[in-house]
């Protein structure tokens, strides 16, 4: 009599501790999740390096861009390989033809000190700038970057009150 009861017990047991382990979102120190609201995460395109990223299509300056990666929960993308500049590029111009904010800049460092949001260095003679590239950090406006789907995947930089769309990376794990 004391086995009948005991089976439902063993097998609730067992799929428990046999059951694949569903992760949560990542959170921040307050609990609260890291993750973009499920209409944009949704939307985001998962691209070969693991990371996920949305392609804002209405136009804003870079720092409008900035804050509303932020704003959602993402941030603009720091740009780690030309590969990953590549498949950026790609989706991107999949989605719409146009020019695109990323997330460099040499607004705090200086005129030609370009780094990403991330804090690593984006060097003049980089092999990721288009063709005379950059330029226009040698005149008074701060110089943003971004790419064109209408040319080749290389980096471009240019007044950061111009109007572009925006690609934002979602945080790790979302």
């Amino acid at each position: 009599m004391l086995l009948r009861g005991a089976l439902p017990v063993l097998i609730a047991v067992f799929t428990i501790f046999t059951s694949p382990t569903i992760s949560a979102p990542p959170e921040n120190q307050n609990g609260v999740s890291n993750c973009p609201k499920p209409s944009l995460t949704s939307s985001a395109k998962l691209l070969s390096n693991g990371k996920k990223y949305f392609f804002k299509t209405n136009g804003l300056t870079w720092n409008k861009a900035k804050k509303h990666c932020e704003d959602n929960k993402m941030h603009l993308p720091s740009i780690g390989s030309l590969a990953q500049l590549e498949e950026i590029h790609a989706t991107a111009k999949a989605i719409d033809g146009n020019v695109w904010w990323v997330a460099a800049n040499d607004v705090e460092q200086g005129p030609g000190n370009f780094k990403w949001e991330n804090g690593n260095d984006l060097e003049l003679d980089s092999s990721w700038w288009r063709e005379g590239q950059p330029r226009s950090y040698r005149t008074a406006n701060e110089s943003c970057v971004f790419f064109s789907t209408h040319f080749d995947e290389k980096l471009w930089d240019g007044d950061c009150d111009f109007i572009y769309y925006s690609v934002c990376e979602l945080n790790d794990g979302c």
